[in-house]
């Protein structure tokens, strides 16, 4: 009986390892299958992308569709020179991309401050530079670079400025954007904020040049204006009027 026992526990562990060993190399196979198939499809978008090349660089509809295929396979060709992808040209697309956006921020800093609407700079891109940029081209670029600190980007703006833009903050600048500015009463009725928890956050972008004060209203009310904004409400030549009231 002893050694039926042994010789019965012999076999099961000798089966146990035939389907181990069997379910290893199915899965071997499986691997090696899927790493053809991965190698295949990336050949074919090579080709699909040198193909296309000129409309994926122009066209920033054709580009998006293109970038979302590429993060399926987890391929980043319009990111690094250091990939296969190098002879096509795209490659620090979306880094020099993020530059020219920087510099678009910098020089509107003095109108804006440190909050620059997407709309703005997609504009700025057709006058100066002669692209054609979509939201999604402003949104890649900026994750390129957010991670060294004072560049972000939050809904239809992009936040170049030494302070982090809490939900608070951008809770003021939405109101703003439906009522053309805030006020503690404003901020009161729509959301129900006191006083102090109002003055608190305006006074920090107050101090960051990021809004302007309006002391000369009806209500005794001081009005605060997002100058990123003003164009949205205004022709530019309204705007600047309103910049330069603001500012006396």
């Amino acid at each position: 009986m002893i050694y039926t026992g042994k010789k019965q526990r012999a076999t099961e562990k000798e089966t146990k390892e035939n389907k181990l060993g069997q379910l290893q190399k199915s899965q071997a196979k499986q691997v090696e299958q899927l790493t053809l198939i991965y190698d295949v499809f990336q050949k074919n978008l090579h080709q699909f992308a040198g193909k296309y090349r000129d409309e994926i660089s122009k066209n920033p509809d054709f580009r998006e569709k293109f970038n979302e295929l590429c993060d399926k396979m987890d391929v980043n060709p319009m990111m690094s020179k250091k990939t296969i992808w190098s002879d096509l040209g795209f490659g620090d697309f979306y880094n020099e991309l993020a530059i020219k956006i920087l510099d678009i921020c910098a020089k509107k800093y003095a109108i804006y401050g440190g909050i620059t609407k997407i709309t703005d700079i997609i504009d700025e891109f057709r006058k100066v530079y002669g692209m054609k940029v979509s939201k999604s081209d402003i949104e890649r670029a900026i994750n390129t670079v957010s991670s060294l600190g004072g560049c972000h980007i939050h809904n239809k703006y992009v936040y170049t400025v030494p302070i982090e833009m809490s939900p608070d903050f951008n809770l003021l600048l939405e109101v703003a954007e439906e009522e053309r500015f805030v006020n503690e009463k404003i901020m009161q009725v729509k959301k129900g904020w006191t006083k102090e928890r109002f003055y608190q956050k305006i006074q920090v972008l107050q101090r960051e040049g990021l809004v302007w004060a309006d002391k000369k209203t009806q209500t005794k009310i001081v009005d605060y204006y997002f100058p990123s904004l003003l164009n949205t409400y205004f022709d530019p030549m309204r705007s600047q009027m309103i910049m330069q009231q603001l500012k006396q």
